[in-house]
């Protein structure tokens, strides 16, 4: 129980630190948070998934089904993808089990002591379902259209990252990006991820996955590459693009020639040219995220298109998450949490000061540095306290791009604020 305990103590810690690493955790705490695994709410070709309860959050535990299928080897590679996707549009990886169970089952009529092998994995939880789900509500295909633009610029984003790490996904699809608190999406599901070098390409016999998101190399000759998670985000923002799962993608003309907004228009030349059939024909990630750069500049919202309500409104630079901070309250000890800052810049560094409201309460890394296209976790440290906070209080984020003059600079400034819940 002591274990246990510590191991529960240090999942917690985990799950209030974005810049922990995952652990080994043992499958009795994973049982044990899960209420004996009865809380299902994901199901896959792979796994079930269930909800786990902790004193600071919920998280998602995924138990394979079948281990036997799944070698130590590929188990192993799946980890270690998991360990190194850490970005703010990828679920959070927060440790893993491999353990061997002894059961006790009959064998020619007598009872004897089996062993059962459990493999299970440990995500943080993303509560609003994934875009399958999404796409499939009743809705008009209009009205959501700059809240599904955000999902598809997060997803891009996150396949930036992904593929900046050498990691192919190989199983993109929109059952495997979900959505959290505020729609923003997050790709999961490594389970037949490769680590390739930029350029790479090899030779499968064992095709896994869902069809409709295969490249047309990989069903004729089982050749893999990153040019593959293109063509199957290409289908992806198509869906997004009409608001319509599955659609069909040979009669595609009568829905691409009504998008009357140039922002759809030009993300439905990005979604064909991603779906190429030829894969030397396809552009690279950092291509599709240049582009919606370069889209974003061209063609900004009009004043009949809102911006969609979750995405932080006011600047280019960088991108914020979460909009809300929260604090978990604890009585006379210090309180942790985290901001992740994305530079959305191709080609500039940007820097960065956080300013808090009130600036004797808090302490961290509140001045640095980001490269470009790149994604940090900053903790930010609020000191300890008797009584909890009764107010918000604000922050605020001064951004400007490197290498410019004062002038520029000045022009560059951007001034944010968002909240802080100081208690949960």
């Amino acid at each position: 129980m002591d274990d246990e305990a510590s191991q529960l103590a240090a999942l917690e810690h985990i799950m209030s630190d974005a810049s922990a690493e995952p652990i080994k955790l043992s499958y009795g705490l994973l049982r044990s948070i899960t209420d004996n695994f009865s809380n299902e709410i994901g199901r896959g070709g792979f796994g079930v998934v269930y909800q786990g309860v902790l004193r600071n959050g919920d998280v998602a535990v995924k138990k394979l089904l079948n281990v036997h299928a799944l070698p130590d080897k590929q188990f192993l590679e799946e980890i270690t993808c998991l360990k190194k996707a850490q970005h703010m549009n990828i679920v959070r990886f927060l440790g893993y089990c491999s353990e061997t169970q002894g059961v006790l089952c009959e064998y020619n009529g007598k009872s004897v002591l089996g062993e059962e092998q459990q493999k299970l994995l440990c995500f943080e939880y993303v509560p609003n379902g994934n875009i399958k789900h999404y796409l499939q509500q009743d809705r008009s295909q209009g009205d959501d259209w700059p809240l599904r633009y955000h999902m598809i610029r997060g997803i891009c984003q996150g396949l930036h990252f992904l593929h900046r790490e050498r990691i192919n996904h190989l199983d993109l699809k929109p059952e495997n990006v979900m959505l959290d608190a505020q729609m923003e999406p997050k790709i999961t599901d490594f389970g037949l991820s490769r680590c390739l070098d930029q350029g790479q390409s090899i030779i499968t016999q064992n095709i896994l996955g869902t069809r409709r998101y295969i490249a047309p190399e990989t069903i004729d000759k089982g050749e893999i590459s990153f040019k593959s998670d293109i063509y199957a985000l290409g289908i992806i923002i198509i869906e997004l693009l009409t608001g319509i799962y599955k659609i069909d993608l040979d009669n595609l003309d009568e829905y691409l020639d009504n998008i009357d907004c140039q922002r759809a228009r030009k993300c439905a030349e990005i979604a064909l040219n991603c779906k190429d059939p030829d894969k030397h024909n396809r552009p690279t990630i950092d291509e599709v995220t240049h582009d919606l750069n370069d889209l974003e500049k061209k063609f900004p919202w009009s004043s009949t298109e809102q911006l969609a309500p979750t995405a932080f409104p006011g600047t280019e630079l960088v991108d914020f998450y979460p909009l809300e901070l929260r604090f978990p309250f604890m009585p006379n000890q210090e309180m942790r949490c985290e901001i992740s800052l994305t530079n959305k810049h191709t080609d500039a560094g940007v820097w960065f000061m956080i300013i808090p409201e009130v600036r004797n309460k808090y302490d961290g890394r509140l001045i640095g540095f980001m490269s470009p296209m790149y994604t940090i976790a900053i903790p930010l440290f609020r000191k300890s306290e008797e009584d909890p906070p009764l107010d918000y209080e604000k922050f605020k984020v001064l951004m400007f791009i490197t290498g410019s003059d004062v002038d520029a600079v000045n022009q560059q400034l951007s001034t944010l604020c968002f909240d802080e819940g100081a208690s949960i």
